[in-house]
């Protein structure tokens, strides 16, 4: 019997290192997303996908069945309520195709349930440890990819890869595009900025989290920190451009302010604090775009791309095009996914599986084409609306409200230390750039962008488990939930004292 427990035992303990261990499978869904970004891989193999979910829904019920990982919702209401109304949706609308639905709903259970609660059972030091862990792995794996991007740049690669949906014809080009565009592995110069803004940020998060930093370290941060920057400009992706110097604006401002210098200071040094922050973040994008724009001049002049005389390029582009001065589509692409909201169901949405036909059904006339960007908001919140409705795009406003307040009042405290602040900016710099692409690119519907999802939840769980192992469970308690219990307790205590007097 004792052999029989122990063997079990050594199992159980292998199986926790490996397959259920939590942090394998987070770094190991980061490495997958990756890869899920690189062109042809991403157009012919979003399917899998479902597989890695299986994966997480397996981790999820170990740890509920064994208790032994602790769960802490910070702010668990409005998650539970969102996926309640997803579940509804899907009821109401019905679903193409039942196996879409489920790994639509599994992969929201993934980035609220798994990533936001990662380590959440965690100590302070623990917790700093693994996302210096986390912070590191990405920067130095998005540092090689934008190594390989420079590569491709300079010896001219442009290779073109095409791709048929179906109901859409899309071209890819590895390397340059034919317009001159650096596009890197990931065949689009969008994806590639993503990238590169988010290894910056995880590059400045690792140094911020480091407490030894050598020669060595800060040699590869500043060279890590320059490549990402360069290869932003380059890829000419306004998205990752707005992203990456409004997430600056914000956590510099923030760490100003209420740095001790200047937090007891008045408003108008506060003030000018915030302007001398945007000023700076503007001058920095302005030298962004000059670099980029006359860095791909050159690349134009010098750099023969190759043209041919390839009919499905000219299909795609009659695809994309939109009369009048809507060249790029994205208003277009917002206005019919309002309005097919609107007709369809304003209150809880049409549901994520069924948004591109519902969107096909509302395209205007002057829309050449079934493009692949059918059901593509390019806008979060739009998009919240199309899939979830008014009641979707409320519990998620309401969940995001919850945790700007908590960070907010965090840098209030008194007791707030420069490296606490040092790290709370650092984390908010990161949601802040990767919230600001979504408002241009909604990446939560891109299957090739899952890594900024990811690393999204992942920053915003770690943020408000820091603020509570900080300044206690205090500090991350709920505002709107406080005040709605003081209603209920005051109307309990009033029939109470009515029951008294009776």
């Amino acid at each position: 019997m004792e052999a029989k427990s122990s063997t079990r035992l050594t199992v159980q303990t292998v199986l926790e290192k490996t397959i259920l261990n939590r942090e394998l499978f987070c770094i190991g869904l980061l490495v997958y997303s990756y890869v899920l970004g690189l062109v042809p891989i991403a157009v012919s193999n979003q399917g899998t996908a479902r597989y890695v979910l299986a994966w997480a829904a397996v981790i999820l019920l170990y740890d509920l069945f064994t208790k032994r990982f602790t769960f802490r919702f910070y702010g668990n209401g409005y998650l539970i309520a969102f996926m309640a109304a997803v579940g509804i949706t899907y009821l109401v609308n019905g679903l193409p195709d039942i196996s879409s639905g489920l790994a639509d709903a599994a992969f929201i259970v993934v980035l609220f349930f798994l990533f936001y609660t990662m380590k959440m059972d965690m100590d302070r030091e623990a917790l700093k440890k693994f996302l210096r862990h986390i912070s590191g792995f990405s920067s130095f794996l998005l540092f090689g990819n934008t190594v390989v991007s420079f590569w491709l740049l300079w010896n001219g690669y442009s290779i073109p890869y095409l791709h048929d949906y179906g109901y859409a014809t899309r071209l890819y080009y590895i390397g340059i595009s034919r317009e001159g565009r650096f596009c890197g592995p990931q065949g689009n110069p969008n994806l590639l900025g993503w990238f590169a803004m988010t290894g910056f940020v995880c590059t400045v998060l690792y140094l911020v989290l480091r407490e030894k930093r050598g020669k060595l370290v800060w040699t590869y941060g500043i060279v890590s920190c320059v490549f990402q920057w360069v290869c932003v400009a380059l890829s000419e992706s306004r998205g990752a451009l707005i992203a990456l110097y409004g997430g600056a604006a914000v956590a510099g401002f923030l760490y100003l302010v209420f740095c001790n210098k200047i937090r007891k200071k008045r408003w108008p040094v506060k003030a000018f604090t915030f302007i001398a922050v945007c000023l700076v973040c503007v001058a920095l994008m302005s030298a962004s775009r000059a670099v980029g724009k006359a860095t791909i001049g050159v690349i134009r002049d010098n750099i023969t791309v190759q043209q041919g005389g390839n009919m499905s390029e000219e299909i795609l582009l009659t695809q994309r095009e939109f009369n009048g001065d809507l060249s790029t589509g994205r208003l277009v692409l917002m206005k019919t996914g309002l309005k097919a909201a609107w007709n369809e169901n304003i209150i809880l949405g049409v549901g994520a599986p069924n948004a591109p036909d519902r969107w096909l059904d509302y395209k205007p006339a002057d829309f050449a084409g079934e493009t692949s960007d059918a059901g593509n908001m390019h806008n979060l919140f739009v998009q919240l609306i199309l899939n979830n409705g008014i009641v979707g795009l409320l519990l998620v406003c309401l969940f995001l409200w919850y945790c700007i307040s908590c960070a907010w009042r965090a840098f209030f405290r008194c007791r707030c230390s420069s490296k606490d602040r040092s790290i709370m900016s650092a984390l908010l710099f990161g949601i802040s750039s990767f919230g600001l692409v979504g408002m241009v690119d909604s990446i939560l519907i891109y299957p090739y962008a899952q890594y900024l999802d990811l690393l999204f939840f992942l920053f915003l769980g770690g943020l408000i488990q820091y603020i509570a192992l900080s300044f206690g469970d205090e500090a991350v308690r709920d505002p709107i939930a406080q005040k709605i219990g003081s209603v209920f307790h005051r109307r309990q205590k009033g029939k109470e004292e009515d029951g008294d007097t009776h």
